[in-house]
C-alpha cells in the first residue's frame, strides 16, 4: 500500500513539473523500496513517465544539470 501512495505522490510532483526532484528522491531511496514503487507504474501513461525518469537517472540528472549550470555561471 505504501508503494502505491509513494507512486501517487511522485506522479503529483511529476505533473507539477518537479521532475528533477522526483529523480533526486528516487536516487536517494534504498533499491528495494525504489523497486517496489517503480513496479506500481503500470498504465501506459505511467510507463512513459517512468521511462523519462529512468532516462534522467541514467544520464546522471539532475546532478549533471547542476554541474553544467554551475560551470556556466563562472
Amino acid at each position: 500500500r505504501s508503494a502505491i501512495q509513494a507512486k501517487q505522490q511522485l506522479l503529483i510532483m511529476y505533473e507539477d513539473e518537479r521532475i528533477d526532484e522526483v529523480v533526486t528522491i528516487l536516487q536517494a531511496m534504498p533499491t528495494d523500496k525504489r523497486k517496489d514503487i517503480l513496479a506500481e507504474f503500470t498504465t501506459e501513461e505511467e510507463a512513459a513517465k517512468l521511462a523519462e525518469l529512468l532516462r534522467r537517472i541514467g544520464e546522471g540528472m539532475p546532478t549533471t544539470k547542476l554541474i553544467d549550470e554551475a560551470s556556466q555561471n563562472r
